[in-house]
């Protein structure tokens, strides 16, 4: 898989994987917390739930381990496999939970691979480096049907570029001071520049449905 490891890139890779339903069908989004890799798992679901493309759902790590594990106790794993396929688009949350548990994280990997050769598509998060769920990664689809992008704090120029970016997706207009102002007021978390463009989103919409 090819890791990219700014936001710059990363910020594209998300908006193509949810508005091109033949972009990537798996989402690896990894780096430490804060830096908003849930709130970019739950925007892409958001943003496929608007264009009703796609039946959406978010999952938790752990909790679906203690499925499958429960699964392979009772010998049903193949109902969860087949949970799962064309139409599906699901946020799997922190993966990194699952650290220093090989075996879990395979069987995990495993299923997620299923799913997507069923014709799902998922964004994975995981807070931590890749190679520490590596039982997980290998199991999953190569590129380029799998991708990974690494999230690290941004600087404050980046931060600008990354708004502008999403001003742009979301169809926003934002003048250069704004952008200042907003990148200061980010200070490095992408949680705040997704939700800053949302609210001026949602008020652009207020003004122009009057």
């Amino acid at each position: 898989m090819f890791v990219l490891d700014r936001h710059l890139p990363a910020v594209p890779t998300a908006f193509a994987f949810a508005h091109d339903t033949s972009a990537n069908a798996l989402l690896l989004i990894g780096g430490p917390a804060g830096v908003g890799k849930t709130e970019l798992a739950r925007w892409i679901l958001s943003t496929v739930s608007a264009h009703g493309h796609h039946r959406t759902r978010v999952l938790s790590a752990r909790d679906m381990a203690s499925r499958i594990v429960d699964a392979l106790r009772r010998n049903t794993l193949g109902e969860i496999s087949c949970s799962f396929g064309r139409g599906d688009c699901l946020a799997l949350e922190d993966v990194s939970d699952l650290r220093g548990k090989p075996a879990t994280l395979e069987e995990l990997g495993r299923v997620t691979a299923q799913w997507v050769a069923a014709g799902a598509r998922i964004v994975c998060t995981a807070g931590c480096p890749v190679q520490e769920i590596a039982a997980f990664e290998r199991r999953l689809p190569p590129a380029p049907t799998s991708r990974i992008v690494m999230l690290g704090r941004p600087t404050r120029s980046e931060m600008r570029l990354i708004l502008k970016a999403l001003a742009r997706a979301a169809g926003v207009s934002v003048d250069g001071q704004s952008l200042l102002d907003l990148s200061s007021w980010c200070n490095g978390d992408i949680r705040r520049a997704v939700g800053a463009i949302q609210q001026l989103a949602f008020h652009a919409s207020v003004v122009a449905s009057r």
